[in-house]
Formats: C-alpha cells, sequence, structure tokens
C-alpha cells in the first residue's frame, strides 16, 4: 500500500522541553541539533553540531562542545560526553542498533571538509569508542571527492547514514559526496557496496536518508534527484518512489509503515 495513513492524528509540540546545557550560562546555546536516538523513554541520546552564541550573532561561529549529550524525559540535560569533543567535527546522526542486547551508540562523523569522516560506535554509557572507522586522509571536497569513482571501503566523502541488519552487520550511506551504499560486517569488515553518481535506476545524487524492512529491502533517499530507491540487500535495484522532495531521512516502524 502506498500512500497517506491517518491512524496517528495531528501531534502537538510540548513547548520548552529541551532546556539548556549545563555550560549554556556563559552566553552560548544550542546551535544546529543533528540526530537523537532513544534509549529509554527517560534516556534520549543527541548529536549536535557545537553551541552557537546565544544572541545568535555570528552564528557561524561554533562552540565545540555538547556534541553528544543525554536528555531525560523532561528534558534536562543529565550527560554530557566530553570526552569525545576532541575526536568528532560535525556529527550527522546517531543511532542504537535495534538488534544489539548491549545497545551500543553509533555516530557518524560527517566531517564538513577538513574534519573527520567516520563512522563510531561507542559503549552504552558512552566510556569506551568500541570501533572507529574512516581514513584520515580523505578527500577535502566535493570535486576531489567525485574524481574517484571508485574510493576504497573506508574513504568515506560527508558519510550521512547508517541501517543494521539482525545479525550485526550493516549499511552506510556515503552520502554527500561519495555515491554508494556499503555493507559491512558487525566487526567493521567491508563486504560490498554499489552505486554511483547519476540519475538512473542505482545511481545517486546525496543519499540522505536509509532504511531495512522486514524483508531486508533496503530504502536509500536519493535526495537530489527527489526519489527513494528500493533495492534487495545485495544491491539489486526493485523500484523507485519518485517525485519526493528531498527526502533526508526515512524510518520504517514496527508495522513496517514507512515514514
Amino acid at each position: 500500500v502506498k500512500g497517506g495513513d491517518g491512524r496517528t492524528g495531528e501531534y502537538d509540540v510540548v513547548e520548552g522541553w529541551w532546556k539548556a546545557a549545563p555550560n549554556h550560562a556563559d552566553g552560548w546555546t544550542w546551535g544546529q541539533v543533528a540526530g537523537l536516538a532513544v534509549d529509554s523513554p527517560d534516556r534520549i541520546i543527541v548529536v549536535t553540531r557545537g553551541d552557537w552564541p546565544a544572541d545568535r550573532s555570528g552564528s557561524r561561529q561554533v562552540r565545540p562542545t555538547n556534541f553528544i549529550v543525554v536528555a531525560d524525559r523532561n528534558g534536562n540535560i543529565v550527560e554530557n560526553w566530553s570526552q569525545w569533543d576532541s575526536i568528532l567535527t560535525l556529527p550527522h546522526q546517531i543511532y542504537i542498533s535495534p538488534y544489539d542486547p548491549e545497545r551500543h551508540v553509533w555516530v557518524i562523523d560527517s566531517g564538513g571538509g577538513n574534519g573527520h569522516m567516520q563512522v563510531l560506535k561507542f559503549s552504552n554509557d558512552g566510556s569506551e569508542l568500541v570501533m572507529r572507522l574512516g581514513e584520515p586522509d580523505h578527500p577535502k571536497t566535493r570535486e576531489e571527492a567525485r574524481a574517484n569513482p571508485d574510493p576504497g571501503p573506508y574513504t568515506f566523502g560527508w558519510p550521512s547514514k547508517l541501517a543494521f541488519l539482525p545479525d550485526g552487520s550493516f549499511y552506510l550511506a556515503d552520502g554527500y559526496w561519495n555515491s554508494r551504499i556499503v555493507k559491512y560486517t558487525a566487526g567493521g569488515e567491508h563486504v560490498m557496496q554499489w552505486g554511483a553518481l547519476g540519475n538512473g535506476p542505482g545511481e545517486f545524487d546525496l543519499l540522505h536518508g536509509l532504511a531495512v524492512d522486514r524483508d531486508r529491502r533496503v530504502y536509500v533517499g536519493d535526495r537530489q534527484n527527489s526519489r527513494i530507491q528500493i533495492f534487495t540487500d545485495d544491491g539489486e535495484f526493485i523500484e523507485e518512489w519518485p517525485d519526493i522532495f528531498d527526502p533526508v531521512d526515512i524510518y520504517i516502524d514496527e508495522d513496517q509503515w514507512v515514514w
């Protein structure tokens, strides 16, 4: 079935839910909030792209702190993973795999050019960095990245999204500059990849959404091509959903509705 679903009705905003961080009393406030993962109803883990001046003057001036924080059910900041601030540049998304009993926390750091382009896996409490994928010598511009149609399995070009399979393996949408889906084992070993720059079946221009349904179909948000493409789990093209403007994320719920 394709089309709208009105079962949930409209949503109401809980105004003022998101509170200031403890270190926001000195003229700084939240900048861009990039993603969140719900560990429990009382533990919401959030990635931001650093702080902005509270008066929004010179908003491009970013303070590199509060990259990974945890809020309780009332929006109070109860944890700050500041021990990892020095290895992050431009966090893009955060995940907890629904298949992981240890509930590790995954962060994509998209890099923003000169920064880190990496995939990070942390222990649930943030005390340990379990895995780090990504070559430090990555392209510094989109033109440089797209001049190489076959980058190495860990040479990322502004990576954007992850999606997980029950056996712990995962897909990476890579990404803004590279034009591919890459699959890795649970241990981070390269398995396969597919995709190229373009607008035909199996081609992409800025991948920015990724999800896997119960039948292991892979949904990819092909942002600049204004569509979602759907593949088998080994990259065989199935179909596309056209005329979806700027699809920036895909989420599949427990009833298999695609959001």
